[in-house]
């Protein structure tokens, strides 16, 4: 079911929002910056963690439109060589990267269950 960000922006739109988030939080964090307590590293991490248990479907999503869209005839090379080639590096390139999303989200999960006991010292 679509939420209301889908509703009212574009794929494209969405996509350079959520870089502009990690962006912001680079920025708002850098040096310790805007973080107050050792529970927002906490919450941070954990949303950092759902970011990154739904990369892999979007990439899996991705690559199945090229193929899917390749398939069709509907995807050209811009230098009008056959486009097969590309497609191919770029959905295992797609790949590789929902499966470092894999790996990304276990060590956030890691990360935020051993950041649950963390406090700020009085």
């Amino acid at each position: 079911m679509p939420n209301q960000l889908a509703s009212t922006m574009t794929v494209r739109e969405i996509a350079r929002q959520a870089a502009e988030a990690i962006r912001a939080l680079n920025h708002l964090t850098h040096g310790g910056g805007e973080l107050t307590s050792p529970s927002e590293v906490r919450d941070i991490i954990a949303s950092l963690g759902l970011m990154g248990q739904g990369l892999p479907q979007l990439c899996e999503e991705l690559a199945r439109f090229l193929v899917t869209h390749h398939e069709d005839g509907q995807v050209a090379h811009d230098s009008g060589q056959d486009p097969d080639l590309s497609v191919t590096e770029v959905t295992e390139a797609l790949a590789a990267a929902g499966q470092a999303a894999d790996m990304m989200t276990a060590a956030l999960d890691e990360a935020h269950n051993a950041s649950a006991e963390l406090r700020a010292a009085r």
